[in-house]
């Protein structure tokens, strides 16, 4: 009888491993087989030299020429006005923001800095160091993922440098805000690539020393797949060391769940400390 629950358990514990075995392999070689896929894709046959009796496919071709290049300097028009009346509303609506919680600090500008550890025992550690930041409406994020894989003869790392560059306040309440930004994620090992992400957020104020953070983290290649597909959920406590209103010390506990080029899959609970300048 022992004999069988010791195999058994033996056995879960190698599918186990072996099932989330070489995952910083794994993704640096969907990375480079999917850069293999786009430059191969780009490619396309010469044209075949047309005979001197179709001059009126000639007069044909330019005449598509100018319109298409008419419909593109309007296309550029409309849209470079678009933008210009767009970002004329958010800065107003940035401005009537300000205005309106100028009485706490707290909504109009803050600044944190924390670093999360993540782990999956005996397989991987994610160092996670974080720093981002808000004034009215408008907000910034930076951090740098970077996951270090046990292998018995060496310590494999991939590594992400990810910066949500411009973020939007829509949602704004006394204990709930709700952010979309839009940046890039850019791959740190030779042979990585740079790709466009966006990231959806929640925050939750259930008091004054408890935050509830959910993030939604979107990137793709807009070719053939979804680089990475990443849940991001952390609870932060305001630790009780400081009488200071403009800084304060956090303890952060949350976890993450990540999706590689739509087959490598990553997963930890993590732990940290933040601190946060208001």
């Amino acid at each position: 009888m022992m004999k069988k629950i010791t195999f058994y358990l033996l056995f879960t514990v190698f599918a186990f491993s072996s099932t989330w075995a070489q995952v910083n392999e794994d993704i640096k070689r969907k990375s480079q087989q999917n850069n293999q896929n786009n430059n191969s894709g780009g490619t396309t046959s010469n044209p075949t030299p047309s005979s001197p009796s179709n001059t009126n496919s000639y007069s044909n071709n330019d005449n598509q020429s100018i319109g298409s290049s008419c419909a593109d300097a309007c296309a550029s028009g409309c849209i470079n006005m678009g933008v210009s009346i767009l970002t004329d509303i958010i800065l107003g609506v940035n401005r009537e923001y300000v205005n309106a919680v100028k009485d706490d600090k707290s909504y109009i500008s803050h600044l944190d800095i924390d670093l999360n550890v993540g782990f999956l025992p005996n397989r991987y550690v994610v160092l996670l160091p974080h720093i981002s930041g808000q004034y009215g409406v408008f907000s910034t994020d930076f951090r740098i993922y970077s996951n270090f894989e046990r292998r018995l003869e060496k310590l494999d790392i991939y590594t992400t440098y990810d910066w949500q560059i411009l973020g939007i306040n829509f949602l704004s309440l006394d204990n709930v805000n709700a952010r979309l930004s839009s940046g890039f994620l850019s791959e740190g090992f030779e042979g990585g690539t740079s790709y466009n992400e966006h990231m959806l957020s929640f925050q939750v104020y259930p008091s004054s020393a408890l935050k509830f953070n959910t993030e939604l983290r979107l990137t793709h290649d807009y070719e053939n797949i979804w680089v990475r597909q990443e849940v991001n959920i952390r609870a932060s406590y305001r630790l009780p060391i400081t009488d200071s209103e403009r800084t304060q010390f956090n303890l952060i506990l949350g976890g993450l769940y990540a999706r590689y080029y739509e087959s490598v899959e990553v997963w930890t609970v993590s732990a940290g400390v933040g601190i946060t300048f208001e």
